[in-house]
C-alpha cells in the first residue's frame, strides 16, 4: 500500500511531505525531553505498551510514564543534557532510531534540491533527533550510508538481494570465532542471540508453521522468517529489490540503502518491520519506482510544478 502510494506522488511533493514530517518529529521530540513529565501524563506511553503488547511493569525499568526511555547501564551519548531517551512520535526510542538511519538516507537522496540553508537544518536536526534517541545502531547505519554512498550509486539495483544472506553470514562467522556472549545486552550479545535463535529452527519453523513469540524481539530474522517461513522472506526481498530497469544513480542509492539499511538493523531487532518505520521506506520506495530516466526529471516544469514524466510516443501502441 505505501509503495503504490508513492508511486503517485512527484518527486517535489514527497520532498516537502518528508520535511514537514521530520520538523513535526523534531519538536514532538524536543517538547519530550524538556518537559518529560507533562509529555508522559499526556501520551502516557508505558501503560500503551502493558496494555496492548503484554508488557510487565516490572520488565519497564524507570519511573516516569514513557517508555524505555532509561538505559539500565545509564550510558548514553552526552549524558551531561539530562534527556531521557526520547520516543517523539513512534512512542518508543528504537523505532525513533530506525527514524535517523531513513532521515540520513532521505536527506542524501534530496540534497542536490536544497538550498544551504535547509540542508543545515535537515543536518543539524538529525543530529538532535539522535542524540534525543541515543540511537547507537542509527549512529552506525548513518556513517555506513554516508560512506558507500558513492559506491551504492554505480551498483547493479539487483545485488541489494544479497544484504540479507551476506549479513547473516558474516554475523554467524564473527559469532562463532569470536565467542559473542548472547546473554549480554550489548550489540555483539544481540547479534549473538539472534543468530542462535535463527539456527535452532526446524523445518517446521522455517516452513512458516510456528507462532513467533514476543521473545525474539531482539532477534529481527528470526521472528521474520517464522512469520513469512523462509520462502516468503526470499520472495519479499526478490519482490522489493530485484528492479534491474532502475538505471539513474538515486534510484540505485535509495534501493541500496534500503536494502542494507534493513540487513542492519532485523539482525538485532524486529523495530524494522513495524510500520511506523517501514511506511517510510516504502513510500519513497514508490516514488523512486516511477522515477522517469531523463536526468533533469526532479526540476518542476511550468508554474504548477509537476515533475516531467515519461510519455509515450504517439506512434507507439498501448
Amino acid at each position: 500500500v505505501f509503495i503504490m502510494t508513492g508511486m503517485l506522488v512527484p518527486w517535489r511533493d514527497a520532498r516537502r511531505v518528508f520535511v514537514g514530517l521530520h520538523i513535526a518529529i523534531l519538536l514532538v521530540m524536543l517538547a519530550e525531553v524538556l518537559f518529560p513529565a507533562q509529555y508522559g501524563a499526556f501520551v502516557d506511553p508505558r501503560a500503551y505498551f502493558i496494555n496492548s503488547r503484554g508488557f510487565s511493569p516490572e520488565q519497564l525499568i524507570g519511573e516516569s510514564n514513557l517508555f524505555g526511555a532509561v538505559r539500565p547501564d545509564e550510558r548514553y551519548f552526552l549524558p551531561w543534557l539530562g534527556w531521557n531517551r526520547a520516543s517523539s512520535l513512534f512512542l518508543e526510542p528504537l523505532s525513533l532510531g530506525n527514524y535517523v538511519s531513513f532521515a540520513a538516507l532521505a536527506i542524501m537522496l534530496f540534497w542536490r534540491d536544497w538550498t544551504t540553508s535547509i540542508r543545515l537544518f535537515m543536518l543539524a536536526s538529525t543530529a538532535v533527533i539522535l542524540v534525543g534517541c541515543d540511537g547507537r545502531f542509527a549512529g552506525i547505519s548513518c556513517v555506513v550510508l554516508l560512506v558507500l554512498a558513492p559506491l551504492l550509486r554505480r551498483l547493479p539495483t539487483s545485488l541489494a538481494l544479497l544484504y540479507l544472506p551476506a549479513g547473516v553470514l558474516l554475523t554467524r562467522i564473527f559469532s562463532d570465532a569470536l565467542a559473542w556472549n548472547p546473554i549480554e545486552d550489548n550489540f555483539t550479545g544481540r547479534l549473538a542471540r539472534g543468530m542462535k535463535q535463527l539456527f535452532k529452527l526446524d523445518w517446521y519453523d522455517l516452513a512458516g508453521f510456528s507462532v513467533p513469540t514476543p521473545a525474539l524481539a531482539d532477534s529481527g530474522i528470526a521472528y521474520l522468517v517464522m512469520a513469512q517461513s523462509l520462502v516468503g522472506v526470499v520472495i519479499l526481498q526478490a519482490f522489493l529489490y530485484l528492479q534491474p530497469e532502475l538505471k539513474r544513480s538515486d534510484q540505485r542509492f535509495y534501493v541500496h540503502g534500503t536494502a542494507l539499511t534493513f540487513a542492519l538493523s532485523i539482525l538485532v531487532s524486529i523495530s524494522m518491520l513495524s510500520i511506523k518505520t517501514a511506511g517510510f521506506y516504502w513510500f519513497l520506495m514508490g516514488m523512486i519506482i516511477v522515477l522517469p530516466p531523463q536526468q533533469d526529471a526532479r526540476r518542476p516544469l511550468g508554474s504548477a510544478g509537476i515533475p516531467r514524466v515519461n510519455k509515450r510516443p504517439a506512434d507507439q501502441p498501448i
